[in-house]
């Protein structure tokens, strides 16, 4: 875990995270970018429960249990513990990946290092086989590693979750050619839509509109949503 490059690799990606472009035609979002990294991590929704289900199994987090697991005031305690001990050159858990690298012996944690340590090892395993990506539209989610620029996010009518899906051109499905097919990736979270607000907005310009059908036609097997580009 405290690999030195795999440390760097990890604060290297959440440091690489952009906030929304200037130009971009989404609104700024209220919420601070820190907190957007902190739910798209564990899949929070609105109140972060999300962070609430997947922090519950870690013991070291339990001397925050006084702000209320799953609170906003929780999550912050939690992020402002990994900020301090992580990207901070002078944070105890950055300084124990220098010293482990030459050899040296570091002190024990602090409880406040302790509960950085313990969420760095949790964004650790979500990195391994995620990637954090930020949309044309300066969305964030979290999605499977093989995803890639001009990639697509698609919000299907009747599913709560987003999928990133690929241009696969042409293909061929008993013997029938197809010109537009779409290769699907995987599913995703992406920040400010798993609550349906695109659903709201899917006529503005950023979304184009999908429909998929069968290969014989049948339009009751359509399948329809939106899509924007990763």
């Amino acid at each position: 875990m405290y690999d030195p490059g795999f440390f760097f690799s990890i604060i290297d990606q959440l440091q690489a995270v952009p906030s929304f472009p200037p130009d971009s035609a989404v609104e700024a979002p209220s919420e601070p970018l820190w907190l957007i990294l902190a739910k798209t991590l564990t899949c929070g929704i609105g109140d972060c429960s999300g962070a609430e289900y997947t922090l519950a199994r870690y013991p070291n987090l339990e001397s925050l249990g006084h702000l209320g697991q799953g609170s906003v005031a929780w999550l912050t305690a939690i992020w402002d513990c990994f900020s301090a001990h992580c990207f901070d050159p002078a944070g105890e858990v950055f300084q124990h990946v220098l010293l482990k690298a030459l050899g040296a012996k570091s002190r024990p944690f602090s409880t406040d290092a302790n509960i950085a340590s313990t969420f760095l090892n949790y964004v650790a395993n979500i990195l391994v086989s995620d990637r954090l990506f930020v949309t044309t539209e300066g969305y964030i989610g979290l999605a499977p590693r093989c995803i890639r620029g001009g990639d697509f996010v698609a919000i299907f009518n009747g599913c709560d979750t987003p999928y990133v899906v690929r241009r696969a051109g042409k293909i061929k499905h008993e013997d029938e050619m197809f010109d537009e097919a779409l290769h699907v990736v995987g599913p995703c979270y992406l920040h400010g839509i798993m609550n349906g607000e695109i659903f709201a907005d899917r006529d503005a310009p950023r979304f184009k509109r999908l429909k998929w059908m069968r290969h014989d036609g049948d339009v009751a097997d359509s399948l329809e949503g939106c899509m924007m580009l990763v």
